[in-house]
């Protein structure tokens, strides 16, 4: 059984406005690209955009619409988005939280292993595992399904070290724009970790109605800039999955700072 999707409520507000809101963006980046598959990219990354703040700032619920608002600079910079990898970021990031309230399946973590590797071997980098890797790590941690956590990790170790140093599958990407530039999205991605120990968390619940663990809720809102470094840094990231992910960051950085509770 699959635990790591979570319902949305059609009858909560906050769920309806963003679906509506997807579907607007979609509408626009039809007309402005010309393309179907272009608006229905805009309206997928619009809802993953919030999607993802709802996990890394599951507290505060307008902060998601804050940066939903924020990526809707890829409306006028339209290219290419790589949902795939949006949606593998926030399988992991719930699997580390565990917001949804239920315990880890099997077939989670063979989904997410096979998102973590058909990644690494169509974009050629081994650096896809590495985020897998520190998610079960930290599950093991917490003794969290230590047998399996530690068959999981194996494997993926292995597969990583021969994708790294027999098919010569990890290398540095080339960032693609200016040094100075360059050097400010790193320095973001390096702080957003330290700076997350200051959005609050007290008080959210999981799926089921239950707190929420708070050590796990941290780890999980501090892999998502490790993730995404990781990604700038070896992979490479096209603009649109870029602007996406520090529209996250920025619009988690400012609601935090005005709304404090």
């Amino acid at each position: 059984m699959f635990t790591l999707g979570r319902k949305i409520d059609i009858n909560h507000t906050t769920n309806r406005l963003i679906l509506i809101f997807s579907l607007i963006v979609g509408i626009i980046g039809y007309f402005i690209t010309g393309a179907f598959s272009s608006g229905l990219s805009l309206a997928g990354g619009t809802f993953l955009t919030w999607a993802l703040v709802r996990e890394v700032d599951p507290k505060h619920e307008y902060s998601a619409f804050l940066s939903a608002a924020l990526s809707l600079t890829n409306l006028f910079y339209f290219e290419r988005l790589n949902l795939l990898a949006i949606f593998w970021i926030l399988l992991l990031l719930r699997m580390v939280s565990e917001i949804c309230g239920k315990k880890l399946t099997l077939l989670d973590l063979f989904l997410v292993f096979g998102f973590s590797a058909y990644l690494s071997i169509s974009n050629e980098n081994s650096i896809y595992l590495i985020p897998f890797i520190i998610a079960l790590s930290s599950r093991m941690v917490f003794k969290e399904q230590t047998n399996i956590s530690c068959a999981f990790l194996a494997t993926s170790a292995a597969i990583f070290l021969i994708e790294s140093f027999y098919f010569n599958y990890l290398s540095m990407a080339d960032p693609g724009v200016s040094t100075k530039l360059n050097v400010v999205i790193i320095s973001v991605l390096i702080l957003f970790p330290f700076f997350i120990h200051f959005v609050r968390i007290n008080g959210v619940m999981d799926d089921k109605g239950n707190p929420a663990h708070s050590e796990k809720m941290k780890l999980s809102q501090m892999l998502f800039p490790v993730i995404v470094l990781l990604l700038y840094l070896f992979v490479g990231i096209g603009l649109n999955n870029l602007i996406i992910y520090l529209s996250v960051i920025t619009g988690v950085t400012v609601y935090s700072l005005i709304d404090r509770k």
